[in-house]
């Protein structure tokens, strides 16, 4: 009896796949970040942008104005009022449904 499995299909289309989906969520992940930024004047959340991560299937959302990690984080004389992290971590379970579901023929 001959058997057919679609490993190598799999296989060959995972980094293509991977690389969309971490692009994808990279988007998510800012989009969503800015909508939960604390808004003063705006500056922060004009801030936010997407760059490449250090390995192939890394990426990066940054806040460039200079009170964005003290938002995040807070100070000794400010509470913080964090809007990446939470964006992330509402972003987690969805991108392990997804990246799972990439092992599907």
């Amino acid at each position: 009896m001959a058997g057919t499995n679609n490993f190598h299909r799999i296989a060959d289309a995972l980094p293509g796949k991977a690389r969309n989906l971490v692009d994808a969520y990279q988007g998510f992940g800012l989009d969503l970040a800015v909508q939960l930024a604390p808004v003063d004047d705006g500056d922060l959340r004009g801030s936010g942008a997407m760059a490449p991560g250090d390995g192939e299937f890394d990426a990066k959302v940054v806040f460039t104005a200079e009170h964005a990690a003290p938002q995040e984080f807070g100070t000794v004389d400010m509470a913080p009022q964090p809007y990446l992290r939470p964006a992330f971590d509402d972003l987690r379970p969805h991108f392990k449904r997804d990246t799972k579901g990439l092992l599907k023929p």
